[in-house]
């Protein structure tokens, strides 16, 4: 019998206006094998070890930064007599796509960047900017200043850029502008091919999706697209299709004064009935209680 690591649901401020937290953490001994639907990138700021990204083992030192893409299995151990502090970023991937390509990182997540390493050893002058950076980013989010979202925003894509520029002259074969995938007549295979899957269900979960019509869109069989599900996501298809509408929907009712019927369309649902039931079976309460109780611990089971 298959054993997945822990599929964490919780995204700490997942279901905000602004789907980012970003903290310092500290980890004293390790952190298990896990996994998330959201992205996530961390940068040491003191101590030492390890963290393991889908069977890659990385070195955890001041300096060091990793980027890790939803549904990657990652975990944390500190060298002997160790303890890692680090700043921590968790983010939904919508804070990277938009509707004009030109618009956000999107290639961060779609194209060759899947296959690119998760992670840098910053140096030097390198080093120095990017600890700025974060700096930056922190005394931003904890600030309620005018535009606080739209300065988050970008201080992160800057980290983000920064990032993508050193991994990419680390790896000169790489270097290139990342190209994003297209659905086209030649299949791809594998954990790459379930990536793109993912990707495209992001930026169309509104849309009607159904498991045979994303096959006919990748040209993948339903049996083997199923299989990857099962083997790199650990969900089905539906689990990961309704946990990203009801992210969404988790945000419009905090958010805005759409009604109950408007927030289940918009993110995909055409019957109210549906969206109430498959709410309520993840998020513990209806939608109303939901929208009654955000931005509290309650509203975060």
């Amino acid at each position: 019998m298959t054993v997945f690591p822990t599929y964490l649901r919780l995204h700490r401020n997942g279901e905000r206006e602004l789907p980012l937290h970003f903290s310092i953490h500290t980890i004293l001994r390790g952190y298990a094998a896990h996994r998330h639907d959201f992205l996530e990138c961390s940068y040491v700021l003191e101590g030492s070890g390890w963290e393991w990204i889908n069977g890659i083992r990385y070195r955890k030192e001041p300096g060091s930064f990793t980027f890790v893409l939803p549904y990657q299995v990652h975990e944390f151990q500190t060298d002997p007599g160790s303890c890692l502090k680090l700043y921590n970023a968790e983010f939904a991937m919508s804070l990277l796509m938009g509707p004009d390509p030109a618009y956000g990182l999107r290639d961060l997540l779609i194209g060759d960047s899947s296959t690119l390493p998760s992670y840098v050893q910053f140096h030097g002058q390198a080093q120095l900017r990017m600890r700025r950076l974060l700096d930056e980013l922190m005394e931003e989010f904890h600030t309620e200043g005018l535009w606080k979202n739209a300065m988050v925003r970008a201080k992160l894509m800057e980290v983000l850029v920064h990032f993508d520029r050193q991994r990419r002259s680390d790896n000169p074969q790489l270097a290139g502008s990342a190209s994003p995938v297209i659905p086209s007549g030649n299949p791809v295979h594998g954990e790459r091919a379930l990536w793109n899957v993912i990707q495209y269900i992001h930026m169309h979960y509104q849309e009607e999706l159904s498991l045979p019509g994303l096959c006919a869109t990748f040209h993948i069989s339903v049996s083997h697209l199923s299989e990857m599900f099962k083997r790199h996501a650990g969900q089905t298809f539906l689990q990961v299709l309704h946990d990203v509408r009801i992210r969404h929907a988790c945000a419009l009712l905090a958010s805005t004064d759409m009604t109950m019927e408007q927030v289940a369309l918009e993110v995909g649902y055409g019957s109210y009935k549906t969206f109430a039931r498959l709410f309520k079976q993840r998020k513990g309460m209806p939608p109303s209680d939901f929208r009654q109780t955000a931005f509290t611990e309650e509203a975060y089971p």
